[in-house]
């Protein structure tokens, strides 16, 4: 039998210690609601063998420590696989190369963030956008000028829900080969380093590239009344202090799953790791 522990994340973190509960898992968890301290926590993983680990979405926000609250003391991932052995087993979202650190002792390592999960995660994604958008007061997407930097899997299920809801979207790209999809969407398409030229129009401005591509040029020709929106992950899309230099207000939105949809985000990540208990 596995001896489970959850550590870490989010409210789907703890919607996922429910669903194992409801199911009939017994298991400890660090950091994700109620449970193990520090010390209690390592302590477990290593005097105890054939561990199923279950990591957070992302495992790690700066590749050194474990993606916890803030409330929590910090443990490093590489304490976490100094603790595990060759029976352990580690499963997390976007580990990368943590992988080395969390095996160094042989435990296995397990990337529920595939292909399947993606896709998945950002329709829900692009769901709970529509909750930024009501925070920040606009509850009626219909003729909004939206523009979404970035194709991705992120950026296309955002487009689709903002067309869907009647806002008219632009896909903004540094590769052109990348708008072919979006023009037979029904899309506008703008290459990124001329969507400048074209900055003035847009109501709301969604980020979905983790690399500061809204610049200088873009941001002084942006509306002060726009909505921007970055929701990449580090480092981000735009420079928070340049952008309020020019009176572009901008809203930081990580993990939008995990805040205003846990209970779905929680069910994913359990799907994905039933084949391991």
């Amino acid at each position: 039998m596995k001896n489970i522990v959850i550590a870490g994340g989010d409210k789907r973190m703890n919607c996922l210690a429910e669903q194992l509960f409801n199911s009939g898992y017994s298991f400890s968890s660090y950091a994700a609601g109620s449970g193990l301290d520090k010390e209690e926590f390592l302590c477990y993983l290593r005097e105890n063998n054939n561990i199923l680990l279950i990591l957070p979405l992302p495992v790690s926000r700066d590749k050194v420590y474990l993606n916890t609250d803030k409330a929590f003391r910090s443990v490093s991932l590489s304490e976490i696989g100094e603790c595990l052995g060759e029976t352990d087993t580690v499963a997390g979202g976007i580990i990368g190369d943590s992988r080395a650190v969390l095996s160094a002792n042989g435990a296995k390592v397990y990337d529920y963030y595939d292909e399947e999960f993606i896709t998945d995660n950002a329709r829900l994604t692009a769901q709970c956008l529509k909750f930024v958008l009501n925070e920040n007061g606009i509850y009626d997407f219909t003729g909004k000028k939206t523009a979404v930097t970035g194709y991705g899997r992120t950026a296309k299920a955002i487009a689709e829900f903002m067309k869907e809801n009647g806002a008219k979207v632009l896909i903004t790209a540094r590769d052109p080969h990348s708008l072919g999809d979006a023009v037979k969407k029904g899309y506008s398409i703008c290459l990124l380093r001329d969507y400048d030229c074209i900055a003035h129009d847009a109501d709301i401005l969604i980020n979905t590239v983790p690399a500061e591509i809204i610049d200088k040029n873009i941001l002084s020709r942006l509306r002060k009344d726009v909505l921007l929106i970055d929701i990449a992950s580090p480092p981000f899309g735009v420079d928070i202090g340049l952008a309020d230099s020019y009176g572009i207000n901008v809203v930081r939105a990580l993990g939008l799953p995990g805040k205003y949809a846990p209970e779905k985000a929680g069910k994913l990540i359990f799907k994905k790791i039933q084949p391991l208990l």
